[in-house]
């Protein structure tokens, strides 16, 4: 008899498990509210054009799986059995995945969550797409973080030669997990293209048609995007109190990814607090790595590590930045760069 997976969650560690594991061995379970996988990367182009594709149905691709379109609701890790919101039955489990993800993080900004535009899911994608088209040229838009969402956000926007864009940001530069030469070369491609920008300026608040920085500044807006961050899920809170770990950022595994104080439970991705900074990345090489220790039985005794294979970002008028281990391509090579990961991250 084999023995039951349950996978929480529908993202890229999710993938990375699914994509490595010996269905032959394992019973495998996926917990989600959709079955539908996102590709994050492809969101930002998708704000523009509605004819990128950003997602999958993960049934389709992984047929060996038994999917359950629901929420988790409560673990009793003593008796390894799931509740779930819209069920009473309870799904019992030889092996846990927790792989859930994390949520926007709005900070609690008095407005925020009423005024202004998210980009989670292709859901979200497709209404900023329908909300720029009912905008007249001019308008106005208002990007309030400028990580590789924001930037690249901001970059699809000046291909479109409509709007006037506004980043806002409480640090003092763009990307700040690339080098200051990168984040200065996109600081010049906001410079040259009239964007207004304002770092090192908190958003305070936030109405229908202005955002006040915490240092009075106001700037009037007729669509404003949130790209300021994540947190951790309330469903990670949950299970950190019952185990009683105390981490505000996520939960808590070793380095095998196993749960702290929970037998046969591991955590991957961005609701596993590992000591890596989330990311797609991680997140799927923790998916291939659990995998990969399900096939061989826990034989391999051997810690995960990240292998870092860079990050990509574009910045508009086909132009990218792309840095690696102290490699780093801008302009056109950072393009091409970019295109080859993507169709990567797609067909591979």
């Amino acid at each position: 008899m084999k023995h039951k997976i349950i996978l929480v969650g529908s993202g890229w560690a999710t993938k990375g498990f699914l994509d490595k594991i010996d269905s032959s061995k394992y019973d495998i379970v996926v917990i989600s509210k959709s079955t539908d996988f996102v590709y994050q990367h492809f969101l930002s182009e998708a704000v523009t054009c509605d004819k990128i594709e950003t997602s999958f149905n993960l049934v389709q691709k992984y047929p060996f799986i038994t999917f359950i379109e629901n929420e988790v609701k409560h673990i009793d890790f003593t008796s390894k059995h799931i509740n779930t919101v819209q069920s009473q039955e309870n799904k019992d489990y030889d092996y846990l995945i927790l792989a859930h993800g994390s949520i926007i993080n709005d900070f609690n900004i008095k407005g925020m969550k009423e005024n202004a535009f998210f980009l989670k899911d292709h859901h979200d994608a497709h209404c900023l797409f329908n909300k720029l088209g009912s905008l007249k040229d001019g308008a106005h838009i208002a990007i309030i973080g400028s990580g590789l969402t924001g930037t690249e956000i901001m970059g699809h926007l000046l291909d479109t030669h409509k709007y006037n864009i506004h980043v806002i940001d409480g640090l003092s530069k763009p990307l700040n997990s690339f080098s200051l030469d990168t984040s200065q070369y996109v600081m010049d491609i906001m410079l040259k293209n009239n964007i207004s920008t304002y770092f090192n300026q908190f958003v305070k608040n936030i109405d229908s048609s202005t955002i006040t920085t915490h240092v009075g500044q106001k700037i009037n807006y007729d669509l404003a995007i949130w790209c300021g961050g994540i947190k951790i899920h309330p469903l990670s809170e949950k299970i950190n109190k019952q185990l009683k770990i105390d981490n505000k950022f996520g939960i808590v595994v070793e380095k095998n990814l196993q749960v702290t104080h929970a037998k046969n439970v591991f955590a991957c991705g961005d609701c596993a607090y590992s000591g890596y900074v989330p990311s797609a990345q991680v997140a799927y090489q923790q998916g291939e790595y659990l995998a990969k220790q399900f096939n061989s039985d826990f034989k391999k005794k051997k810690d995960f590590q990240f292998k870092n294979k860079g990050q990509v970002c574009y910045v508009g008028n086909k132009k990218a930045v792309y840095e690696k281990d102290g490699i780093r391509l801008d302009g056109t090579l950072g393009y091409i760069m970019m295109k080859c990961v993507k169709l990567y991250i797609k067909y591979f």
